[in-house]
């Protein structure tokens, strides 16, 4: 069967005019696998078994036994929404070897998924050109971003916040606005930065059908943890508890709180952001750029920096360069190779902080700034979503 991406037109200079890199575009898939297993098998034989996946075991001993609802007051070091932690429960109550390498290797290969469904919403926006090369190159970057989430420390949370962003993105080019409203609040139950995602479900819909729709997912987001606060009503408290110190290389961190405990005012402070950053990419009518918004703000404030932060803006990158018109993935060239690699080498806390907050004030400003036009017959807004009257809120 055809691969429906490599039927689109060509430009001239496209890169399938080149002969050897053809093989290499079709393949592209493979290619991205290839270097998944060769990350997998690398961190396996250098390190061994990676240590987070242990808070999972032991929530999914928790939640399988009586002690269900009482979960989270007696694990406040768990930050995780109880979804999450039910989907990957079958693999945590396996023996610790074959249980730690399935996960990993079904999180590695969910970063194929999260490619397949934008290569999907590339097509169902009807831009032009060939997504191929995009996916290739942005494929083949995002590992070294993705290899952190799923191999080294394994937080299949964020895995699933990362896919479940990807299928929110083509339910809103598809025009299915209560779809999106179930992703993006599946999302936001999962972890709770991810609430930045919800404004979303505003940009499928048009009138007082996208304010049911945000009530929607808000319902969804709600939905998985209210058993726990009946059950619990000091399930609040411990979740929002914190025995974690602000690190000296963030933000957060330079304005005098760095070794302290997280202050109260964080979480909220952060939370509040990458919701105001969401809202003004769909008023601007930017929603491609709304998951890299997200995570961006989640980077910029949160108090502490790791380097599985970055697997989802990596993925919200890539999302971003194959919904655009343009044939390389910048956003993902600069989110891997600029930011990331120099926040793994810098020492300097300031640089460091520096890094953490650029990529939101860089994607802020370029929202923000005026910028030319496209032609109306390329327009996103006109080839992918005019036939079904999708205002420029939306688009």
């Amino acid at each position: 069967m055809a691969d429906p991406i490599s039927e689109h037109p060509r430009r001239p200079g496209a890169a399938g005019a080149v002969p050897w890199l053809e093989p290499l575009l079709r393949r592209r898939y493979a290619v991205v696998a290839a270097l998944l297993a060769v990350s997998i098998t690398a961190r396996l034989l250098s390190d061994g078994l990676p240590g987070d996946w242990h808070y999972f075991r032991e929530a999914a001993r928790v939640l399988t036994s009586s002690e269900a609802l009482g979960f989270y007051p007696d694990h406040f070091a768990t930050k995780v929404g109880p979804l999450p932690l039910l989907l990957v429960a079958p693999l945590a109550l396996l023996p610790e070897v074959p249980g730690t390498i399935a996960v990993l290797t079904l999180s590695a290969a969910c970063l194929l998924v999260c490619l397949r469904v934008l290569e999907g919403a590339a097509r169902a926006a009807g831009l032009p050109g060939d997504r191929r090369a995009t996916t290739l190159v942005g494929g083949a970057l995002a590992v070294v971003a993705w290899q952190e989430l799923s191999i080294t420390y394994v937080h299949p949370e964020d895995v699933l916040i990362a896919v479940l962003g990807c299928l929110a993105l083509r339910a809103v080019l598809e025009g299915r606005p209560w779809t999106t409203a179930v992703l993006v609040g599946l999302a936001a139950g999962g972890k709770p930065w991810a609430v930045g995602l919800l404004p979303l479900a505003l940009c499928a819909a048009a009138g007082r059908r996208r304010w049911v729709a945000l009530g929607l997912a808000g319902a969804v987001t709600a939905a998985p943890w209210l058993p726990f606060l009946v059950a619990a009503p000091e399930t609040l408290h411990a979740i929002a508890a914190s025995t974690n110190t602000v690190f000296t290389d963030t933000p957060l961190g330079q304005l005098g709180y760095g070794g302290e405990l997280f202050p109260a005012f964080a979480r909220p402070v952060q939370y509040a952001v990458v919701v105001l950053v969401g809202v003004l990419l769909a008023l601007r009518g930017q929603w491609r750029l709304l998951p890299l918004g997200c995570v961006a703000a989640r980077l910029a404030t949160d108090p502490q920096s790791l380097g599985y932060y970055w697997a989802t803006f990596a993925v919200a990158a890539l999302a971003a360069d194959l919904l655009s018109r343009r044939s390389l993935p910048r956003w993902t060239v600069l989110v891997v190779l600029v930011t990331l690699e120099l926040d793994g080498v810098v020492n300097d806390d300031t640089l460091g902080a520096v890094l953490q907050a650029a990529p939101l004030v860089v994607l802020v400003a370029s929202v923000l700034l005026p910028r030319p036009r496209w032609s109306a017959g390329a327009d996103l807004r006109v080839r992918g979503l005019q036939h079904r009257r999708v205002r420029p809120f939306q688009a």
